[in-house]
C-alpha cells in the first residue's frame, strides 16, 4: 500500500504543480499591470497539445488504479 501511494504521489506531483500555477493565474493579486501576451509559436502549440494528452493519460490511469471494476476514461 505504501509503495502504491508513493507511486501515485510521484505520478501526480507534476499535475498538482501545474494546477497550482493555473489557479494563481485566475486568482492572482489584483491591481497589478497585465503583462502583454506573447504570440504562441508552433513549437509551443505542440508542447501544449502534448501536455494535454499526458494529463488525460494520467487521469485515465488514476481511475484504472482506483476503480478497477469500472471502465472510466
Amino acid at each position: 500500500m505504501k509503495g502504491k501511494r508513493l507511486f501515485l504521489l510521484l505520478l501526480f506531483h507534476k499535475l498538482l504543480r501545474n494546477n497550482k500555477k493555473k489557479c494563481n493565474k485566475h486568482w492572482g493579486k489584483k491591481g497589478k499591470a497585465k503583462k502583454k501576451k506573447k504570440k504562441k509559436k508552433q513549437k509551443d502549440k505542440i508542447k501544449n497539445k502534448n501536455n494535454k494528452e499526458e494529463h488525460s493519460n494520467l487521469h485515465s490511469l488514476f481511475f484504472k488504479l482506483h476503480f478497477p471494476c469500472q471502465n472510466r476514461i
